[in-house]
C-alpha cells in the first residue's frame, strides 16, 4: 500500500491543524463557558469533532487503525474534503457518476470540471 499523505496538496499538508483552548486545558475545570457550554444539565458539550470514540469503535470492528477509519457528514461532504486535499484548483478534472445532483458542488470552488 502506498504512503497516501505524499499526494495530498503542499499547501494542504503544511497547514496546521486547528487546537482549541480546551484541548490544551490542563487544570481542572469542567465546564468552559468561554466554548458556549452549558453548565446545567446533562447536553452541556458539543459533539467530539474528531469522534475519537466512535472511530475506535469501528476501527476495533474492523480489525484495523482508529487512523484509518474516516467519518463524514454525508458523501457530499467526503467528496469535497476529498477533492480539496487531493486536487490543485484550476488544474485538476474529476469525472463523477452519481445520481445525486449535487455530486458536481464539490468541484466548483476547485474552478474544476466534471
Amino acid at each position: 500500500m502506498s504512503n497516501i499523505s505524499i499526494k495530498i496538496r503542499p499547501s494542504i499538508a503544511n497547514l496546521k491543524p486547528y487546537s482549541s483552548a480546551k484541548e490544551e486545558y490542563t487544570g481542572t475545570n469542567s465546564v468552559f463557558l468561554d466554548a458556549n457550554e452549558n453548565p446545567f444539565g446533562t447536553l452541556n458539550r458539543y459533539p467530539d469533532p474528531i469522534q475519537k470514540d466512535l472511530k475506535a469503535i469501528l476501527a476495533q470492528q474492523n480489525n484495523t487503525s482508529r487512523n484509518n477509519v474516516f467519518i463524514g457528514n454525508g458523501s457530499d461532504e467526503i467528496l469535497d474534503l476529498v477533492f480539496r486535499l487531493f486536487c490543485e484548483p484550476g488544474n485538476d478534472q474529476a469525472i463523477t457518476f452519481s445520481p445525486f445532483s449535487t455530486a458536481s458542488f464539490p468541484l466548483r470552488p476547485l474552478s474544476m470540471h466534471s
